[in-house]
């Protein structure tokens, strides 16, 4: 009796354990990897929406200075948009210096005004210059904030994520190895029994790998996150999705496989 409490105790554990190494595995092999988040980019559009989001701050800010819209004509550029978000997130993973030359827009810019002053012939007052260097200033810093959102705290993220990572593999090193030592010890309380209990703890550990898409399909209002901007808020909401999907597909092969080894063990015992 002690040994079979003992022994559902230990598979309470496995379940728990499994469903943790699980998650930390998913999202140390997704979110944690710039090739996927680069993927996700791509599949949501994300350059595109980003340089809309841009080229409209552009515009409202152009026309309270008084300017005419055309002297942001060709001042940026959606595959310049993408160079440099791409720039972004290799410097989140650690991968190169973030390089975002914000000093090209505002130069394109200033041709641009050059050459509407000089086909009307006027002549700039050191009021109207100053009015002028603040604007070009105000374009080219707002290009700098669509791409990184808050230039401040990005090496501060980076790090985080540096840690994070880390974290994260060293959990997963361990929570591999934890799951293989319960499972010997499984095997040496109670040899005859122990598949039956590892194909219990891995349909409980699927059970729990699929709630969270049961939750985010049934209680969690993803779709009505709005964060920072619509671009922003999109990549959020794709994230959580693909994430929760890997849970669910994961949770499914799991449960199957633990079942099949139910009907391994059953059949085993009946043998026996």
């Amino acid at each position: 009796m002690v040994k079979k409490i003992f022994s559902y105790i230990i598979t309470l554990i496995l379940v728990l354990l499994l469903t943790a190494t699980i998650m930390v595995t998913v999202i140390n092999q997704t979110l944690l990897k710039k090739d996927f988040m680069i993927g996700i980019l791509v599949k949501n559009n994300y350059y595109k929406e980003v340089y809309d989001i841009i080229k409209d701050n552009f515009i409202n800010n152009t026309v309270q200075s008084g300017l005419e819209e055309s002297v942001l004509d060709n001042i940026i550029t959606e595959e310049e948009v993408r160079n440099d978000v791409n720039s972004l997130v290799a410097y989140m993973y650690d991968e190169g210096e973030l390089s975002i030359d914000k000093g090209i827009v505002r130069n394109r810019l200033k041709e641009n005004i050059d050459e509407v002053i000089k086909e009307n012939n006027k002549k700039v007052t050191s009021e109207e210059q100053d009015s002028i260097d603040l604007y070009l200033d105000t374009i080219a810093n707002l290009y700098e904030e669509g791409i990184t959102y808050s230039t401040k705290y990005v090496s501060s993220i980076r790090s985080t994520i540096q840690k994070v990572e880390g974290l994260l593999k060293k959990a997963m090193i361990a929570g591999f190895i934890a799951v293989v030592v319960i499972v010997i010890v499984l095997f040496a309380i109670n040899k005859s029994k122990a598949l039956k209990y590892i194909s219990i703890s891995m349909m409980g550990a699927g059970i729990l790998s699929i709630i969270p898409k049961i939750i985010e399909t049934t209680s969690m209002q993803i779709h009505n996150i709005l964060f920072l901007n619509l671009a922003f808020s999109h990549l959020i909401i794709a994230l959580i999705e693909v994430v929760v999907v890997y849970f669910l597909v994961i949770g499914i092969v799991l449960f199957i496989l633990g079942f099949i080894v139910n009907i391994i063990s059953s059949k085993i015992q009946s043998n026996k």
